[in-house]
Protein backbone atom coordinates (compact mmCIF):
# COMPACT_ATOMS: atom_id res chain seq x y z
CA UNK A 1 0.00 0.00 0.00
CA UNK A 2 2.72 2.28 0.91
CA UNK A 3 4.31 1.96 -2.73
CA UNK A 4 1.05 2.39 -4.19
CA UNK A 5 0.98 5.57 -2.05
CA UNK A 6 4.20 6.95 -3.74
CA UNK A 7 3.38 5.90 -7.12
CA UNK A 8 0.42 8.40 -7.16
CA UNK A 9 2.18 11.14 -5.95
CA UNK A 10 5.21 11.15 -8.02
CA UNK A 11 4.80 13.57 -10.70
CA UNK A 12 3.20 11.94 -14.40
CA UNK A 13 5.10 14.24 -17.15
CA UNK A 14 8.62 15.69 -17.32
CA UNK A 15 6.40 19.29 -17.19
CA UNK A 16 5.19 18.53 -14.01
CA UNK A 17 8.27 17.65 -12.60
CA UNK A 18 9.99 20.45 -13.83
CA UNK A 19 7.68 22.54 -12.56
CA UNK A 20 8.01 20.75 -8.86
CA UNK A 21 11.33 21.50 -9.07
CA UNK A 22 11.38 25.09 -9.80
CA UNK A 23 8.64 25.17 -6.77
CA UNK A 24 10.97 23.77 -4.30
CA UNK A 25 14.26 25.71 -5.60
CA UNK A 26 12.64 29.38 -5.38
CA UNK A 27 11.62 28.20 -1.47
CA UNK A 28 14.80 27.76 -0.68
CA UNK A 29 16.11 31.26 -2.01
CA UNK A 30 16.35 34.39 0.74
CA UNK A 31 14.10 37.69 0.10
CA UNK A 32 16.78 39.23 -1.71
CA UNK A 33 17.28 36.49 -4.19
CA UNK A 34 13.61 36.54 -5.21
CA UNK A 35 13.02 40.24 -5.92
CA UNK A 36 16.53 39.46 -8.27
CA UNK A 37 14.62 37.03 -9.84
CA UNK A 38 11.63 38.47 -10.32
CA UNK A 39 13.40 41.47 -12.27
CA UNK A 40 15.10 38.99 -14.29
CA UNK A 41 12.04 37.46 -15.31
CA UNK A 42 10.29 40.40 -16.45
CA UNK A 43 13.30 41.87 -17.97
CA UNK A 44 12.97 38.59 -19.96
CA UNK A 45 9.58 39.28 -20.83
CA UNK A 46 10.33 43.11 -22.03
CA UNK A 47 13.29 41.72 -24.29
CA UNK A 48 10.72 39.35 -26.21
CA UNK A 49 8.10 42.33 -27.13
CA UNK A 50 10.82 44.54 -28.34
CA UNK A 51 11.25 42.46 -31.39
CA UNK A 52 7.44 41.56 -32.07
CA UNK A 53 7.14 45.46 -31.75
CA UNK A 54 9.63 46.18 -34.49
CA UNK A 55 8.12 43.73 -36.62
CA UNK A 56 5.03 45.29 -36.61
CA UNK A 57 6.45 48.40 -36.98
CA UNK A 58 8.20 47.54 -40.08
CA UNK A 59 5.19 45.76 -41.60
CA UNK A 60 3.04 48.59 -41.20
CA UNK A 61 5.65 50.79 -42.78
CA UNK A 62 6.01 48.29 -45.63
CA UNK A 63 2.29 48.90 -45.87
CA UNK A 64 1.51 52.68 -45.92
CA UNK A 65 4.80 53.04 -47.94
CA UNK A 66 2.89 50.31 -50.51
CA UNK A 67 -0.44 52.53 -50.15
CA UNK A 68 1.80 55.33 -50.95
CA UNK A 69 3.28 54.09 -53.80
CA UNK A 70 -0.04 53.17 -55.38
CA UNK A 71 -1.71 56.75 -54.99
CA UNK A 72 1.35 58.20 -56.05
CA UNK A 73 1.38 56.00 -59.20
CA UNK A 74 -2.49 56.64 -59.49
CA UNK A 75 -2.05 60.17 -59.46
CA UNK A 76 0.67 60.26 -61.72
CA UNK A 77 -1.54 58.49 -64.21
CA UNK A 78 -3.10 61.10 -66.94
CA UNK A 79 -5.67 58.38 -67.83
CA UNK A 80 -6.72 57.55 -64.35
CA UNK A 81 -6.88 61.69 -64.24
CA UNK A 82 -8.69 62.29 -67.03
CA UNK A 83 -11.52 59.41 -65.90
CA UNK A 84 -11.51 61.22 -62.57
CA UNK A 85 -12.44 64.85 -64.02
CA UNK A 86 -14.77 62.88 -66.97
CA UNK A 87 -16.72 61.59 -64.04
CA UNK A 88 -17.05 64.56 -62.27
CA UNK A 89 -18.23 66.66 -64.99
CA UNK A 90 -20.81 63.95 -65.10
CA UNK A 91 -21.40 63.89 -61.90
CA UNK A 92 -21.79 67.47 -61.40
CA UNK A 93 -24.39 67.74 -64.84
CA UNK A 94 -26.67 65.31 -63.24
CA UNK A 95 -26.92 67.19 -59.83
CA UNK A 96 -27.34 69.98 -61.32
CA UNK A 97 -30.47 68.68 -63.33
CA UNK A 98 -31.54 66.79 -60.05
CA UNK A 99 -32.07 70.55 -58.31
CA UNK A 100 -33.38 72.51 -61.38
CA UNK A 101 -36.50 74.42 -60.05
CA UNK A 102 -39.89 74.00 -62.32
CA UNK A 103 -40.39 77.83 -64.06
CA UNK A 104 -43.62 79.14 -62.42
CA UNK A 105 -45.51 79.17 -66.44
CA UNK A 106 -44.14 75.55 -67.31
CA UNK A 107 -46.32 72.62 -66.92
CA UNK A 108 -44.82 69.48 -64.68
CA UNK A 109 -44.92 67.57 -68.10
CA UNK A 110 -42.79 69.72 -70.07
CA UNK A 111 -40.48 70.39 -67.09
CA UNK A 112 -40.39 66.68 -66.28
CA UNK A 113 -39.90 65.56 -70.20
CA UNK A 114 -36.64 68.47 -71.01
CA UNK A 115 -35.06 67.05 -67.39
CA UNK A 116 -35.12 64.22 -68.93
CA UNK A 117 -33.89 65.09 -72.41
CA UNK A 118 -31.27 67.46 -71.08
CA UNK A 119 -30.29 64.15 -68.90
CA UNK A 120 -29.83 61.91 -72.27
CA UNK A 121 -28.24 64.64 -74.40
CA UNK A 122 -24.84 64.47 -72.64
CA UNK A 123 -22.61 62.08 -74.20
CA UNK A 124 -21.12 59.17 -71.95
CA UNK A 125 -19.10 57.44 -74.80
CA UNK A 126 -15.89 59.16 -73.59
CA UNK A 127 -16.29 58.20 -69.82
CA UNK A 128 -17.55 54.61 -71.03
CA UNK A 129 -13.81 54.71 -73.12
CA UNK A 130 -11.88 56.09 -70.31
CA UNK A 131 -13.45 53.67 -67.86
CA UNK A 132 -12.09 50.49 -69.78
CA UNK A 133 -9.00 52.44 -70.19
CA UNK A 134 -8.56 52.86 -66.40
CA UNK A 135 -8.85 48.73 -66.35
CA UNK A 136 -6.16 48.55 -68.57
CA UNK A 137 -7.70 48.31 -72.18
CA UNK A 138 -4.96 49.61 -74.51
CA UNK A 139 -6.87 50.72 -77.11
CA UNK A 140 -9.24 52.80 -74.95
CA UNK A 141 -6.36 54.41 -73.90
CA UNK A 142 -4.93 55.59 -77.14
CA UNK A 143 -7.80 56.95 -77.87
CA UNK A 144 -7.18 59.56 -75.58
CA UNK A 145 -3.62 60.07 -76.04
CA UNK A 146 -2.32 63.90 -75.30
CA UNK A 147 -5.51 64.99 -73.72
CA UNK A 148 -5.51 66.31 -70.16
CA UNK A 149 -9.11 67.86 -69.93
CA UNK A 150 -12.47 66.47 -69.84
CA UNK A 151 -13.55 67.90 -73.40
CA UNK A 152 -16.63 70.58 -73.09
CA UNK A 153 -20.28 68.69 -74.03
CA UNK A 154 -21.62 70.77 -76.72
CA UNK A 155 -24.91 69.08 -76.94
CA UNK A 156 -26.22 70.05 -73.10
CA UNK A 157 -25.51 74.01 -73.55
CA UNK A 158 -28.44 74.95 -75.39
CA UNK A 159 -29.93 72.92 -72.15
CA UNK A 160 -28.49 75.29 -70.05
CA UNK A 161 -29.20 78.39 -71.70
CA UNK A 162 -32.87 77.03 -71.65
CA UNK A 163 -33.51 75.98 -67.90
CA UNK A 164 -30.79 79.24 -66.74
CA UNK A 165 -32.57 81.53 -69.09
CA UNK A 166 -36.44 80.21 -69.16
CA UNK A 167 -37.73 83.72 -69.43
CA UNK A 168 -36.41 83.47 -72.81
CA UNK A 169 -38.44 80.93 -73.76
CA UNK A 170 -42.44 81.43 -73.92
CA UNK A 171 -44.22 79.03 -72.16
CA UNK A 172 -46.46 78.13 -75.14
CA UNK A 173 -43.23 77.42 -77.01
CA UNK A 174 -41.57 75.46 -74.39
CA UNK A 175 -44.65 73.17 -74.30
CA UNK A 176 -43.74 72.11 -77.51
CA UNK A 177 -41.08 70.10 -75.93
CA UNK A 178 -44.01 66.92 -74.52
CA UNK A 179 -43.24 65.61 -78.27
CA UNK A 180 -39.51 64.13 -78.32
CA UNK A 181 -39.56 65.08 -81.88
CA UNK A 182 -39.89 68.59 -81.19
CA UNK A 183 -37.05 69.65 -78.15
CA UNK A 184 -34.52 70.65 -80.79
CA UNK A 185 -36.84 73.27 -82.42
CA UNK A 186 -37.78 74.51 -78.95
CA UNK A 187 -34.54 74.88 -78.07
CA UNK A 188 -33.17 76.71 -81.11
CA UNK A 189 -35.63 79.33 -80.54
CA UNK A 190 -34.04 82.21 -79.18
CA UNK A 191 -32.18 82.13 -82.46
CA UNK A 192 -35.07 82.46 -84.85
CA UNK A 193 -37.29 85.02 -83.21
CA UNK A 194 -39.03 86.98 -85.82
CA UNK A 195 -37.77 84.55 -88.93
CA UNK A 196 -38.68 85.14 -92.00
CA UNK A 197 -38.36 81.64 -93.05
CA UNK A 198 -36.39 79.57 -95.54
CA UNK A 199 -37.48 78.65 -99.09
CA UNK A 200 -37.29 75.33 -99.96
CA UNK A 201 -37.88 72.12 -102.31
CA UNK A 202 -39.55 69.44 -100.67
CA UNK A 203 -38.24 66.97 -102.49
CA UNK A 204 -40.27 64.42 -105.36
CA UNK A 205 -43.83 65.10 -104.18
CA UNK A 206 -44.83 63.22 -107.46
CA UNK A 207 -45.43 59.49 -106.22
CA UNK A 208 -46.05 60.07 -102.31
CA UNK A 209 -47.56 62.54 -100.34
CA UNK A 210 -45.03 64.66 -97.53
CA UNK A 211 -45.80 64.37 -93.90
CA UNK A 212 -45.01 67.99 -93.84
CA UNK A 213 -44.49 69.73 -89.80
CA UNK A 214 -45.58 72.55 -88.45
CA UNK A 215 -42.20 72.78 -86.92
CA UNK A 216 -40.02 72.23 -89.61
CA UNK A 217 -37.29 75.13 -89.17
CA UNK A 218 -37.96 76.59 -92.45
CA UNK A 219 -41.04 77.80 -91.68
CA UNK A 220 -42.10 76.64 -87.96
CA UNK A 221 -40.80 80.11 -86.56
CA UNK A 222 -42.20 82.29 -88.83
CA UNK A 223 -44.64 84.99 -86.79
CA UNK A 224 -48.27 83.31 -88.18
CA UNK A 225 -51.49 84.40 -86.68
CA UNK A 226 -50.50 85.48 -82.77
CA UNK A 227 -47.76 82.83 -82.45
CA UNK A 228 -45.48 80.98 -84.52
CA UNK A 229 -45.71 78.27 -87.60
CA UNK A 230 -45.44 75.61 -85.10
CA UNK A 231 -48.11 76.09 -83.13
CA UNK A 232 -50.93 77.93 -85.44
CA UNK A 233 -50.08 76.71 -88.75
CA UNK A 234 -51.52 73.82 -89.03
CA UNK A 235 -53.93 74.53 -91.81
CA UNK A 236 -51.67 76.11 -94.07
CA UNK A 237 -49.26 72.65 -93.38
CA UNK A 238 -51.94 70.54 -94.03
CA UNK A 239 -52.70 72.45 -97.52
CA UNK A 240 -48.97 72.39 -98.37
CA UNK A 241 -49.10 68.62 -97.64
CA UNK A 242 -51.70 67.98 -100.18
CA UNK A 243 -51.39 70.22 -102.58
CA UNK A 244 -48.12 69.97 -103.39
CA UNK A 245 -48.66 66.07 -104.10
CA UNK A 246 -52.00 67.05 -106.48
CA UNK A 247 -49.96 69.67 -108.04
CA UNK A 248 -46.60 67.51 -108.38
CA UNK A 249 -45.25 70.91 -107.18
CA UNK A 250 -42.01 70.66 -104.74
CA UNK A 251 -41.79 74.46 -104.19
CA UNK A 252 -45.44 74.70 -102.65
CA UNK A 253 -44.80 74.86 -99.18
CA UNK A 254 -46.31 75.73 -95.74
CA UNK A 255 -44.36 78.80 -96.14
CA UNK A 256 -46.09 79.66 -99.37
CA UNK A 257 -49.43 79.28 -97.91
CA UNK A 258 -49.39 80.99 -94.93
CA UNK A 259 -47.92 83.83 -96.70
CA UNK A 260 -50.68 83.81 -99.41
CA UNK A 261 -53.41 83.17 -95.88
CA UNK A 262 -51.84 86.56 -94.23
CA UNK A 263 -52.97 88.34 -97.49
CA UNK A 264 -56.67 86.84 -97.31
CA UNK A 265 -57.94 86.66 -94.38
CA UNK A 266 -57.65 83.49 -93.59
CA UNK A 267 -55.01 83.36 -91.29
CA UNK A 268 -56.99 84.43 -88.23
CA UNK A 269 -60.11 82.65 -89.37
CA UNK A 270 -59.20 79.35 -91.75
CA UNK A 271 -62.60 78.03 -90.98
CA UNK A 272 -66.17 78.75 -89.42
CA UNK A 273 -69.30 76.99 -90.27
CA UNK A 274 -69.79 78.54 -93.45
CA UNK A 275 -68.92 77.15 -96.61
CA UNK A 276 -66.28 79.33 -97.41
CA UNK A 277 -62.99 78.15 -95.63
CA UNK A 278 -58.66 78.42 -96.07
CA UNK A 279 -59.54 75.05 -97.95
CA UNK A 280 -61.92 76.73 -100.88
CA UNK A 281 -60.08 79.54 -100.81
CA UNK A 282 -56.94 77.81 -101.40
CA UNK A 283 -58.32 75.34 -103.71
CA UNK A 284 -59.28 78.09 -105.95
CA UNK A 285 -55.97 80.40 -105.93
CA UNK A 286 -53.74 77.20 -106.41
CA UNK A 287 -55.62 75.37 -108.74
CA UNK A 288 -56.35 72.42 -107.04
CA UNK A 289 -59.84 70.50 -107.44
CA UNK A 290 -61.98 70.38 -104.03
CA UNK A 291 -65.28 68.37 -103.54
CA UNK A 292 -66.80 69.20 -99.77
CA UNK A 293 -68.13 65.71 -98.67
CA UNK A 294 -70.96 64.88 -96.49
CA UNK A 295 -70.09 64.22 -92.74
CA UNK A 296 -70.13 60.06 -93.29
CA UNK A 297 -67.52 57.63 -92.75
CA UNK A 298 -68.47 55.26 -96.14
CA UNK A 299 -68.60 58.64 -97.97
CA UNK A 300 -64.97 59.53 -96.53
CA UNK A 301 -63.64 56.08 -96.76
CA UNK A 302 -64.80 55.97 -100.54
CA UNK A 303 -63.04 58.97 -101.99
CA UNK A 304 -59.57 58.07 -99.46
CA UNK A 305 -60.08 54.45 -100.99
CA UNK A 306 -60.20 55.73 -104.86
CA UNK A 307 -56.69 57.76 -104.44
CA UNK A 308 -57.99 61.08 -103.40
CA UNK A 309 -56.27 63.28 -100.54
CA UNK A 310 -58.66 64.01 -98.41
CA UNK A 311 -58.74 66.53 -95.37
CA UNK A 312 -60.86 66.06 -92.12
CA UNK A 313 -61.61 69.30 -90.28
CA UNK A 314 -61.51 67.86 -86.28
CA UNK A 315 -62.22 69.44 -83.16
CA UNK A 316 -64.12 72.91 -82.47
CA UNK A 317 -64.18 75.91 -85.10
CA UNK A 318 -62.56 78.17 -82.34
CA UNK A 319 -59.61 75.43 -81.72
CA UNK A 320 -59.55 73.02 -85.10
CA UNK A 321 -57.03 69.97 -85.65
CA UNK A 322 -56.52 69.06 -89.21
CA UNK A 323 -55.78 65.45 -90.52
CA UNK A 324 -54.80 64.48 -93.88
CA UNK A 325 -56.12 61.32 -95.12
CA UNK A 326 -53.54 59.15 -97.70
CA UNK A 327 -55.06 55.95 -97.67
CA UNK A 328 -56.68 53.09 -95.58
CA UNK A 329 -55.04 50.35 -93.44
CA UNK A 330 -55.88 46.49 -93.51
CA UNK A 331 -57.76 47.18 -90.58
CA UNK A 332 -60.11 49.40 -92.70
CA UNK A 333 -58.75 52.51 -90.51
CA UNK A 334 -57.67 55.58 -92.27
CA UNK A 335 -53.84 56.61 -92.45
CA UNK A 336 -53.59 60.39 -91.59
CA UNK A 337 -50.80 62.77 -91.32
CA UNK A 338 -50.71 64.87 -88.61
CA UNK A 339 -48.51 68.12 -88.96
CA UNK A 340 -48.75 68.66 -85.49
CA UNK A 341 -46.82 65.86 -84.19
CA UNK A 342 -43.83 63.71 -84.98
CA UNK A 343 -45.59 60.32 -84.25
CA UNK A 344 -46.88 60.41 -87.82
CA UNK A 345 -48.70 59.10 -89.86
CA UNK A 346 -51.42 57.66 -87.58
CA UNK A 347 -54.11 55.08 -87.41
CA UNK A 348 -57.88 56.73 -86.62
CA UNK A 349 -60.67 54.87 -86.45
CA UNK A 350 -63.38 55.96 -88.65
CA UNK A 351 -65.98 54.69 -86.16
CA UNK A 352 -64.92 56.89 -83.76
CA UNK A 353 -63.14 60.10 -85.62
CA UNK A 354 -66.58 60.38 -87.30
CA UNK A 355 -68.26 61.83 -84.61
CA UNK A 356 -65.40 64.65 -84.44
CA UNK A 357 -65.23 65.50 -88.16
CA UNK A 358 -66.71 69.09 -88.87
CA UNK A 359 -65.40 69.66 -92.13
CA UNK A 360 -64.12 67.18 -94.61
CA UNK A 361 -62.81 67.92 -98.19
CA UNK A 362 -61.33 65.79 -101.13
CA UNK A 363 -59.06 66.48 -103.76
CA UNK A 364 -57.30 65.82 -107.03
Amino acid sequence: MKQDKQVNQTPESADEKKDLFRADWKDDLDGDSRKKLSRVQRNKKRNFWIPCLVVAIALGGTSLGAAWYMGHKESSNPIVQLQKAEQQQYNDYVAWIDHLTKPADWDDETFEALKTAALNAYNTSDLEELNKAVQGDGAAAAKFEGQTEAKVQESIKQYQDLFNNSANYPAQIVALAKDPGMVAFVLEYPNHINDAGTEVVLGDVTQVMPDLKTFDPAWGYVPYNGSIMAISGAAPTIIADVFSYCLDDPTLTPLVVANWAKTTGYEAAPVSEAEDSIFSGAALTFGVPMLPLPIYKTQISDQVSQGYPTILVTGSYENPKYYALDGIDENGQWIAYDPTTSNSPIALDPDTTIDTVLKAYSFW
